[in-house]
């Protein structure tokens, strides 16, 4: 038996709309901006179906795993229907991914990152170029976000290793494909030490 949720009214009046949108949608596009819509409101508009949790509403109405759910709404939610078309929902979700690790957060809204002006470093016969998305394979998508794993892998070790030296003083972040380090000048000598004992074992 499913647990009794209390349902609001006018909660009730936005799910009812937006599941219709749902189950109506004639595309990709418009079926999965319906889903974000439901699973991103606060609080989340499947409630007022009386469904406890997202992994049951994505179960029950998308038919999919949660993984996949929540990749093709983060896509449709960051990208017009037009651009779907243009470069295709994984082309989009690899683009979405490798930025986001670049630059060390989530992209929330529309209109955060423009796909239309992206453009990224490819290596192609030895030479680096800036080539704009629609130009981008999926494999070299792939090829890079792989790449800025490992480094990103790389930064998190040495992260660690700076937080055991005990340096509480130092903030540390990663953004941008870039390691920043942050201290008071009476502790620059702690960090150099930390960071000369790192790099020479």
């Amino acid at each position: 038996m499913e647990p009794f949720i209390p349902v609001d009214l006018p909660l009730k009046a936005k799910w009812e709309a937006a599941l219709r949108r749902l189950k109506s949608a004639k595309d990709w596009h418009a079926r999965y901006t319906a889903a974000a819509e439901i699973v991103r409101h606060q609080p989340p508009l499947y409630l007022a179906g009386r469904i406890a949790t997202c992994s049951v509403f994505i179960e029950r109405e998308l038919k999919e795993s949660r993984a996949s759910a929540y990749r093709n709404m983060h896509v449709a939610a960051l990208a017009t229907a037009r651009q779907v078309e243009r470069y295709t929902a994984t082309r989009l979700e690899l683009a979405i991914a490798f930025v986001e690790a670049k630059a060390g957060r989530t992209l929330e809204h529309r209109g955060d990152l423009d796909f239309d002006r992206l453009r990224i470093t490819v290596e192609r016969a030895g030479v680096a170029i800036s080539a704009p998305l629609h130009d981008v394979s999926h494999r070299e998508l792939r090829a890079l976000l792989a790449a800025l794993k490992v480094k990103r892998r790389g930064a998190d070790a040495l992260v660690a290793v700076l937080r055991r030296a005990g340096l509480e003083h130092l903030e540390v972040t990663v953004r941008n494909d870039q390691l920043v380090l942050k201290t008071p000048l009476e502790g620059l000598a702690s960090v150099a030490r930390a960071l000369t004992t790192t790099l020479i074992s």
